[in-house]
């Protein structure tokens, strides 16, 4: 039988009703139909999902599991009653638990150490015209591209001539982007501290020299300079960092790598000092100890008020997303989601918003920023 489609956002959806519910087999997921004098009813729908409930409880499960590839629905068109829905959520938690475990046992083909070298990719961008990538050729680095709108949407924050700083610029994807916005007259630090990946931003660094000006240092920034343990999740390095919470063998990252580590702003105050005053923009993505990079300049955060892009880790506990949050808040800065794009400023947080969702990025700008719209 065929079966209607429902948008995977609004519900939506009519026609004939597929199957009664006593004939849906499966674990039972709940997924808006539509409403009735403003309130939604929600249908029975089967192990396979195409639409996002609206029930509060049951939103992450959904998307979760539609994100899943799974395709397909059936459905009753009875209206549930929220002490129903409340009855279900079991079967949606069991599918879930039963995800998990498949995502965590799943085995990945074993890459050996190998240096994967690069690929040079061009892009032609509207404004900006032909710009050079070196793509990574590790099998587990996913394909990256240069976009003009993601460099329209930099341009509100940056100027030519302006100082930007990546911290764990791995490759350079982001790096290259803000490098255009600042131009051959500005400057972007890239810091990426994995010597194998620091190769690659090393080589878009001598790229487009006629549109940008990178400066890749091959160091991460810590508390203290010396040499640090990274792990990674392969032989060949291509995902990781400083861990120092890992209780279970079991999710440990099993490759350790020397790195060399210095303070950041030390490093700023001798080589970029001249730079310091046109600092427009910081990028940090560190693994969960972005708070620590950007604690340790805070009195550079406070003189010359950059716009901040964070990370919000997957892994950081409740707690330690408050901190990141209060940090920002009491350093002047506005917190709002990081939407990318030509419109990177998403819609501002509260404190409460930062335990929402498991893992995304933040921009946060000074209350008086004046954004310029990207063309």
């Amino acid at each position: 039988m065929s079966l209607p489609s429902l948008d995977p956002i609004a519900g939506g959806g009519g026609g004939p009703l597929a199957e009664p519910a006593s004939r849906v087999a499966g674990p039972v997921i709940l997924g808006r139909l539509g409403t009735t004098a403003g309130s939604p009813q929600f249908g029975v729908l089967g192990a396979s999902l195409r639409c996002v409930p609206s029930h509060p409880t049951l939103l992450p499960a959904s998307r979760k599991i539609a994100a899943a590839g799974r395709s397909g629905v059936c459905y009753s068109s009875a209206p549930i009653s929220p002490a129903a829905v409340r009855r279900r959520r079991f079967p949606v938690l069991a599918e879930l638990l039963i995800m998990s475990l498949a995502r965590l046992f799943r085995r990945r083909e074993k890459v050996p150490f190998a240096e994967w070298g690069h690929q040079v990719h061009e892009f032609d961008l509207a404004a900006d015209g032909r710009v050079e990538y070196a793509q990574w050729l590790h099998p587990y680095e996913t394909p990256k591209a240069i976009e003009q709108d993601e460099v329209d949407g930099l341009r509100q924050f940056i100027k030519p001539g302006d100082f930007v700083i990546d911290v764990g610029a791995h490759t350079g994807d982001t790096t290259v982007p803000l490098a255009l916005a600042a131009g051959p007259t500005g400057c972007v630090l890239g810091l990426e501290p994995n010597p194998y990946v620091f190769k690659v931003l090393a080589a878009n660094a001598r790229l487009n020299r006629d549109k940008t000006h990178i400066q890749p240092r091959c160091l991460a920034a810590t508390e203290q300079a010396g040499e640090f343990v990274f792990h990674y999740s392969d032989a060949s390095f291509c995902n990781g960092g400083f861990k120092t919470q890992q209780r279970w063998k079991l999710f440990r990252r099993k490759y350790p790598l020397t790195v060399q580590g210095r303070p950041l702003a030390e490093l700023l105050a001798e080589e970029f000092s001249d730079r310091l005053p046109r600092l427009s923009y910081v990028k940090v993505d560190a693994e969960g100890y972005d708070r620590a990079v950007l604690a340790s300049i805070l009195p550079i955060l406070r003189e010359y008020r950059p716009v901040i892009r964070t990370e919000v880790f997957r892994k950081l506990v409740a707690s330690e997303r408050y901190a990141l949050y209060a940090l920002l808040a009491d350093a002047g800065y506005a917190v709002h989601r990081f939407g990318g794009g030509s419109d990177p400023q998403g819609p501002r947080l509260r404190r409460d918003d930062m335990t929402a969702d498991k893992h995304f990025d933040l921009l946060a700008v000074p209350a008086t920023h004046q954004f310029r719209k990207a063309a």
